[in-house]
């Protein structure tokens, strides 16, 4: 659900088309178009009066009438595709394709595979590699669902970091007191750190959010939202 900017709500899902040609773009439906149909990995569908839009690469916006979305439809490119389906798997289109939209999304490696909430959860229960304490990086094209805010008046979303370290200071009324370089600073830096969920086709998954990623999450950079935090104290 999106929160628009007249305070009304209006329900949003984002897919991921792809064809024989090893290209993939993210689509975006709207309204009652997200939960029209059951849509599923590996389907052949068509949409139909889609818009193009080219903020931050290529997307597609499907069309908001139901019709324009049509299943098993009678034409020769119903039947190339599905000779083409029959011939791969959908973990090998993922690590295939080539994204017409951010691909890296965020600085990952061309790459990095894109998957489902549902696939990674899976994979990261399941590979030894990962169990063991392996880092694993792969994209999402999810929404964020929640941002959890502290009800407890004491927490915040972010903390007062070490120049140096980036580790916790605390205030010892001289100044900053970083235990782990064993030094006392004059300013501190304040540091996102935050949990929040996204969403996508398959499941959710819950976030945590560290330093400047939290500047893209929020819109806000922490430094700003610090001294609207001590303003308003």
């Amino acid at each position: 659900m999106l929160n628009m900017k007249d305070g009304s709500q209006r329900e949003k899902r984002t897919l991921t088309i792809g064809d024989e040609g090893n290209v993939s773009i993210g689509l975006t439906l709207w309204g009652n178009t997200c939960e029209a149909h059951d849509y599923q990995m590996g389907q052949i569908c068509a949409f139909k009066s889609c818009r193009v839009s080219e903020y931050q690469g290529k997307s597609l916006n499907a069309s908001s009438d139901t019709c324009d979305i049509l299943f098993n439809v009678k034409h020769p490119r119903f039947l190339d595709l599905q000779k083409y389906q029959k011939g791969t798997t959908a973990s090998k289109m993922k690590q295939e394709m080539r994204s017409l939209g951010t691909g890296d999304m965020g600085g990952a490696p061309s790459n990095t595979p894109t998957l489902l909430i549902e696939e990674l959860t899976k994979f990261c229960s399941e590979d030894s590699e990962v169990l063991s304490g392996k880092p694993f990086y792969a994209n999402l094209h999810c929404d964020i669902a929640w941002i959890f805010t502290p009800q407890d008046p004491t927490r915040n979303m972010f903390y007062l970091a070490c120049p140096t370290c980036k580790k916790k200071v605390t205030d010892d009324g001289q100044g900053y007191r970083c235990e782990n370089c064993n030094k006392v600073y004059e300013d501190a830096v304040p540091t996102y750190n935050f949990s929040y969920k996204v969403s996508d086709c398959s499941g959710t998954m819950t976030l945590q959010c560290l330093g400047e990623a939290g500047d893209k999450v929020l819109g806000i950079d922490c430094k700003t939202l610090y001294n609207i935090h001590q303003e308003l104290e």
